[in-house]
Order: structure tokens, then C-alpha cells, then sequence
């Protein structure tokens, strides 16, 4: 290993624990009824996480509407690519009408 990936990982290793931290304060918050949890009577896919482009968001939400779609009617929200918090937009369950053209509707 070069020094500056050593280098890196010294830097970094604090900052993951500090994270990791974090996220754990959270989760109690979350069992101790600090923070409000969300019930729905339906099934509910989230994809997303911290990450930015580039991380295969969009083509796993496709594979998942097709997985899907013969078992459930399907219903996609996304706020869209560099929108602001609070847009957002409603798109409809056909992959060849959302993702080739990206064709959406705005709500």
C-alpha cells in the first residue's frame, strides 16, 4: 500500500467513526420515540442513499418496476436530478415512457 493511500485512511478512519457514531445516535433516537417513525398500509421501495450520480440509482429503480410491476401497481416519486428540496414530480409505472425519454409529469 502507497503512502498516500496510508495517508488517506488515517484521515479518513476518524471521520467514518464520527459517522458511524452518528448514525447510531440516530437508530436510538428512533427506538426511543425521539424521532417520528412513517406506517403505510402498502409496500413501500426506497432507492436512494447520501450518494450523488453515478451510483446506478436509476437503473435499479428500473429493474425494480419491472421486477414488480406483474404483483403491484407501481408508482414512482422522484424529486429529479439537482431539483430543490420540496419539487416534486410524479412519473408514471412504464419504463420505456420514464426512463429512455425521461418523460415525467410534474405533481
Amino acid at each position: 500500500m502507497g503512502r498516500n493511500k496510508l495517508i488517506e485512511k488515517a484521515m479518513l478512519l476518524p471521520m467514518s467513526k464520527l459517522y458511524g457514531m452518528g448514525v447510531a445516535v440516530r437508530n436510538r433516537m428512533f427506538e426511543w420515540h425521539l424521532l417520528k417513525q412513517h406506517k403505510f398500509d402498502i409496500p413501500v421501495v426506497v432507492v436512494g442513499n447520501l450518494s450523488v450520480g453515478g451510483t446506478g440509482k436509476t437503473p435499479h429503480t428500473e429493474y425494480v418496476i419491472n421486477a414488480l410491476r406483474g404483483v403491484y401497481r407501481i408508482g414512482v416519486l422522484s424529486r429529479g436530478y439537482k431539483r430543490p428540496v420540496g419539487y416534486r414530480r410524479r412519473t408514471l409505472p412504464d419504463v420505456s415512457e420514464i426512463w429512455p425519454s425521461r418523460a415525467r409529469c410534474r405533481v
